[in-house]
């Protein structure tokens, strides 16, 4: 199991509305089939330096950011997250939000958006899909609805793997939650 090896970059976009800094980590804590960095393996972070907590914190004031967003790899796997979301949301007064999760670890106190992945809700294909089970997943997200963190979700449609009929559990287990949950479904 890959652990978070570090954030390794930080880009800020000043382009669309209010800046924004992206926070990208390396490593996960999944092993999923479909894999961007198993797909494109020259975009992985494999190798790059790693930038420490004060390091990170250190850009952020002098960037600025209005909104900063995590993600690369799982970002929660990252011992550091808490402590840059803290800095940024309560010194920056900048909106924090993890870009991408697989939802395997809870939200962070100090997160007040996520977008979590939601592989599928049958078991058995997600323990084969991402080499775990999705139990710590479904419960994370109902966890972080209940303290009331922004949420979206997503899931991956793969034909031969998760299909349409998948894809609709997922979207009936985010609705009953909260039927004003985004879910953005996207093609493998």
């Amino acid at each position: 199991m890959v652990l978070g090896l570090g954030f390794y970059k930080i880009t800020l976009n000043t382009r669309v509305g209010a800046p924004r800094a992206c926070i990208y980590n390396s490593g996960c804590n999944f092993r999923c089939i479909g894999c961007a960095y198993k797909l494109y393996p020259e975009a992985s972070p494999t190798g790059r330096g790693e930038m420490s907590c004060s390091e990170i914190i250190a850009s952020l004031q002098t960037l600025r950011p209005r909104r900063v967003n995590f993600i690369g790899g799982e970002p929660t796997t990252n011992p550091s997250l808490e402590a840059v979301a803290a800095y940024a949301r309560e010194d920056l007064g900048a909106t924090t939000k993890l870009g991408h999760s697989n939802g395997s670890r809870p939200v962070p106190p100090s997160i007040d958006e996520a977008l979590i992945s939601i592989k599928c809700i049958d078991e058995d294909l997600h323990i084969r899909y991402t080499g775990v089970s999705n139990e710590s997943v479904l419960n994370n997200f109902i966890e972080a609805h209940g303290r009331g963190v922004r949420l979206e979700a997503s899931t991956v449609l793969i034909p031969g793997m998760i299909g349409a009929g998948e894809v609709g559990r997922v979207a009936r287990f985010i609705a009953g939650i909260d039927e004003g949950i985004p879910l953005h479904i996207t093609g493998y």
